[in-house]
């Protein structure tokens, strides 16, 4: 293996550990045993001639002369990876991968058909989606603004700083509650929820939802009886009369299966889903998933 392929190995292992948190976690997504990890990340701090963690702290932490070569680093790989999937675009072929931070509630919707479409027309592009390391809104621009993806699928409002977005579609919200609950109207009323309580994320008082509810009355900060990061339950949560919970369509049409009860919001509540990227680095598979993001954009206004 030449030199410079050597490096670029080594450098994907460095961002690897610091990405999955830890030696052991890179090692499982490397497909290597977490001794050749470290001995990749002692090769590399040897042929560069510094020290990039400390050796003694748990967890593996950076230090100050790694958090400084951090993101020269990313900047290095995606450069290597910009030069591989321009060559390809030359070749007429997209190759490589595309790689997508996502909210969680914006993974199904519109996340799943836009990779879909994608990848029926560059089967050559291997697509990764993860998750912001906060799983929160400010996380997901963080994400693409440090270079550890290429593109963000959030919400507004959020600070996109030097970031380009497009606008991809409205969303509107329901309200989900318990199979009994006494809800005698279609149109949510903030009595109700505050009656029977929320069930919530982890990053609820960042997200557009919270945003407006407490806006018509700030009480809804001491309503919240569960709190948690599976998402995917909070419809059963609410099944089981734990509260209730403000759900895009799909999941109340399953909520309505559960026998829970489904309310609209008037006026109605909602969110504006948007695509991010780096203006200045824009490799083909970017720009050929950002022109799908436009003609859904267009069939979504």
């Amino acid at each position: 293996m030449d030199s410079a392929a050597s490096h670029t190995r080594l450098f994907e292992v460095f961002l690897e550990v610091l990405d999955s948190g830890g030696v052991g976690a890179a090692a499982t997504r490397l497909g290597l045993s977490p001794s050749a990890v470290s001995q990749a990340l002692r090769r590399l701090e040897e042929s560069l001639g510094v020290e990039l963690y400390q050796r003694h702290s748990r967890p593996l932490r950076l230090t100050e002369t790694g958090e400084t070569m951090e993101p020269v680093i990313r900047a290095a790989l995606n450069s290597v990876a910009l030069v591989h999937a321009t060559a390809a675009d030359l070749r007429g072929v997209l190759a490589g991968e595309l790689t997508i931070a996502a909210l969680p509630t914006l993974a199904v919707e519109p996340l799943a058909g836009l990779v879909a479409e994608f990848r029926t027309a560059h089967p050559g592009v291997v697509v990764t989606v993860d998750q912001p390391r906060t799983r929160s809104i400010r996380g997901v621009a963080d994400s693409v603004r440090e270079g550890r993806v290429d593109i963000g699928i959030t919400e507004l409002p959020s600070s996109f700083g030097g970031l380009a977005s497009l606008h991809l579609e409205e969303q509107t919200f329901f309200a989900v509650f318990p199979p009994d609950a006494e809800v005698h109207t279609s149109t949510v009323r903030i009595e109700d929820l505050l009656e029977y309580g929320l069930i919530v994320g982890p990053y609820w008082e960042e997200s557009t939802v919270y945003r407006q509810l407490r806006k018509l009355d700030q009480r809804i900060d001491d309503a919240i009886t569960v709190r948690t990061e599976h998402r995917e339950t909070f419809i059963y949560l609410a099944a089981q009369g734990l509260g209730a919970a403000i759900v895009l369509p799909d999941r109340a049409r399953i909520a309505a299966q559960l026998g829970c009860r489904i309310a609209q919001f008037g006026p109605p509540i909602v969110r504006q889903a948007v695509v991010i990227s780096q203006s200045n680095r824009l490799s083909p598979s970017v720009r050929a998933f950002l022109r799908i993001c436009r003609r859904h954009a267009a069939h979504s206004h």
